[in-house]
């Protein structure tokens, strides 16, 4: 049939990596948004494709908090498509634009997985 001729062609030379990284943060109560704007503000992170929080995949949740701040863990997957190593994007980009969010705070950081 005539849409077997429709076939996508494969760039040889285009690159799409896909990986996570496990972040904790802490999320002041009274700088900048809420807890879910200030999700919103990581999702809008140029390369970050999603934030979860790993309690929501079935994983012991690791949040708590106290009178002025969140703390949590979360997930956070990202793409790259050019040669730059993950843990220098994750290094170089990625933390300084979580520094740039109102009333978020990054305590630690992982290496990123490749998935």
């Amino acid at each position: 049939m005539w849409f077997g001729l429709l076939k996508e062609a494969e760039d040889p030379t285009y690159i799409q990596r896909n990986y996570e990284v496990e972040v904790d943060v802490r999320i002041s109560k009274e700088k900048g948004g809420n807890k879910d704007q200030t999700l919103d503000d990581i999702r809008s992170i140029e390369r970050v494709t999603t934030v979860t929080d790993p309690a929501r995949a079935g994983h012991a949740s690791r949040a708590r908090a106290t009178d002025q701040y969140w703390f949590n863990r979360y997930i956070i997957k990202f793409e790259l498509n050019n040669n730059l190593p993950p843990k220098y994007w994750v290094k170089r980009y990625l933390t300084k634009d979580l520094a740039k969010i109102k009333g978020l705070s990054i305590i630690r950081y992982g290496s990123p997985v490749e998935v």
